[in-house]
């Protein structure tokens, strides 16, 4: 089986260290595991097992265990109160990123050893995410127009506060911006966003974004991105107000 999953986690003993912190590392950290995760099917890593996931646990003690049942690799690396408190101290991006980047470097290494799999590989994936300024962004979709003289980029944006689906509308010869919006911000885990935009059709003068089940999402008149106006219609019914959740994970 290949090797499909990175994440980094806290375990549940060590939440009492201070819950809102440990809530706020898991979304915060969400965007990195990612990344790396994308990074890693691109490399066709065998695991030398049934194993597709490298689960990095930040916990009381170093051990190390493989699990059939999640078909995993759990690295679990101790993590003090005194550290996990330096880690929220710490007022730079670049260095919480660091952070939770020296861990899963560790991890790779004892992965490394026991499944025999080239630790070059594994490091390249980190290294990547340095060379790419720490972003994890990517096209969702690219759809031209003629009939509105459109040429329209969704645009995925996934970072250590929030995720968000945007959208920038050109001419056809893409050297003038007509607009641009965000059609839709929640919170930073894939959970919250991975269903919800899967294609993308134009029918008369909309253009639909339809969730994985084919229903529409969201709805974007034509004729208003053409004028140089962005609107959103969401025709998902009621949904979370995520608001004061990314205020929680904000710092």
């Amino acid at each position: 089986m290949y090797l499909r999953n990175i994440g980094i986690v806290i375990a549940d003993q060590l939440l009492s260290y201070e819950e809102l912190l440990s809530y706020r590392f898991h979304f915060n950290s969400r965007f990195i595991s990612n990344y790396l995760s994308r990074e890693l099917r691109k490399k066709a890593v065998f695991s030398g097992g049934d194993y597709s996931m490298i689960h990095v646990v930040l916990d009381k003690h170093s051990h190390y265990k493989e699990s059939l049942v999640f078909h995993s690799l759990d690295v679990h690396l101790p993590l003090s109160n005194q550290e996990f408190i330096r880690y929220n101290s710490l007022s730079e991006l670049k260095d919480r990123y660091e952070w939770c980047l020296s861990f899963i470097e560790q991890s790779f290494l004892i992965v490394s050893k026991k499944r025999g799999i080239p630790v070059k590989v594994l490091l390249s994936l980190n290294e990547s995410f340095r060379e790419n300024d720490y972003r994890n962004e990517w096209l969702f979709k690219r759809i031209k127009v003629n009939a509105f003289g459109l040429d329209i980029y969704l645009k995925c944006y996934f970072t250590t506060f929030d995720f968000r689906l945007e959208l920038e509308a050109y001419d056809l010869n893409h050297t003038t911006i007509k607009t641009k919006g965000v059609v839709l911000r929640t919170m930073p885990d894939e959970i919250c966003f991975k269903k919800e935009f899967r294609t993308v059709e134009v029918r008369e003068e909309c253009l639909l974004i339809k969730d994985f089940l084919g229903n529409d999402s969201f709805e974007i008149s034509l004729d208003q991105l053409g004028n140089g106006e962005f609107h959103v219609t969401d025709k998902r019914g009621n949904q979370p107000d995520y608001n004061s959740f990314l205020d929680k994970i904000y710092w």
